[in-house]
């Protein structure tokens, strides 16, 4: 379903979980930027559920006046747009589908909504196993400028809410505050539950009884990691139900451009949300050049207790 914000793509079904990629345009009015990213469905009635999980890329032109450089300063690439659909292609074969959206991207001012000069095309590219409960993906940017340009920072997964959300303010829409569980019951109104299921996101779990959430980023969650087929995991953290009956576990593969990795998570019960985030420590995109980002590995340990199976057979 495609709405005035979301351009929703067709859902990927397979016998783990429903996979939905999707863009997010953004609500210039919240001052709220766009961005490229998915929902993920388990088939499992308890475990976690992704809600427009996002991506987002920051960078900055180099070469420019001092002045405008001033003026100017990071921007964030962002989808735009346009009046042709989003490339869409997809692929599979025994063991895993291929998914890949293309979309044209300008830049956009971090102080405001307002849009800047320039333009470029996000790619993301989703790998999902048909046996074992693992997606990949990662990012590309193509620079469509005469300048170069420097990213100076890429989210490369981010779902829910960065902060608590304030008990007695709950019910404030703005998207930096509220999210929303799974209901008990559907509300009266269709379009009550349009307002809060398209315009925000959330990292769900069952109805209203969700337990507190832990993180766990220490040198075993990079061993675990290193499991994953064809994986070189440069850094591992773990988000989980501090009883351990359902979590995932994010990985980063090792990339040849060196960054750091810094995680933001908000294990309010009400509200819970998960960022992480890579900080290149030089990554420039000459113009008309493309890089990719480090690919990313998502394993789902809800659905290994439900399935018994363990990573098999994946390949690029």
């Amino acid at each position: 379903m495609t709405s005035e914000r979301k351009y929703h793509f067709d859902t990927i079904d397979t016998p783990l979980w429903a996979f939905a990629p999707l863009i997010d345009w953004g609500d210039p009015a919240l001052d709220d930027h766009g961005a490229m990213g998915f929902s993920l469905l388990p088939r499992e009635v308890d475990a976690l559920t992704l809600e427009n999980a996002r991506t987002f890329v920051v960078a900055r032109f180099l070469g420019l006046s001092p002045l405008a450089r001033l003026l100017t300063g990071k921007l964030l690439i962002a989808p735009q747009r346009t009046a042709e659909p989003p490339g869409f292609t997809t692929t599979r074969d025994e063991e895993q589908r291929r998914v890949e959206v293309e979309v044209p991207a300008g830049f956009y001012s971090l102080r405001g909504a307002e849009q800047r000069e320039g333009k470029a095309m996000l790619g993301i590219r989703y790998t999902l196993s048909l046996e074992s409960p693992m997606i990949f993906w990662q990012l590309s940017i193509t620079n469509h400028n005469r300048l170069p340009l420097r990213v100076e920072n890429a989210t490369l997964f981010r779902v829910g809410p960065p902060h608590a959300v304030n008990p007695r303010r709950r019910t404030d829409f703005h998207p930096a505050r509220f999210r929303l569980f799974k209901l008990r019951r559907p509300p009266k109104a269709h379009s009550a539950y349009y307002d809060l299921t398209e315009r925000f996101g959330s990292l769900r779990m069952h109805a209203l009884d969700a337990p507190p959430l832990e993180v766990d980023a220490s040198p075993n969650m990079l061993y675990a990691a290193t499991t994953l087929p064809r994986f070189a995991p440069e850094y591992a953290v773990m988000l989980r139900t501090q009883d351990r009956q359902h979590g995932m576990l994010l990985a980063v593969e090792r990339s040849v451009y060196p960054g750091r990795f810094t995680f933001e998570a908000n294990t309010d019960r009400f509200s819970p949300g998960f960022t992480l985030r890579w900080v290149p420590a030089s990554l420039v995109i000459p113009p008309q050049e493309s890089v990719t980002l480090p690919r990313v590995a998502l394993y789902w340990l809800d659905i290994v207790k439900a399935s018994h199976k363990t990573p098999t057979g994946f390949t690029d």
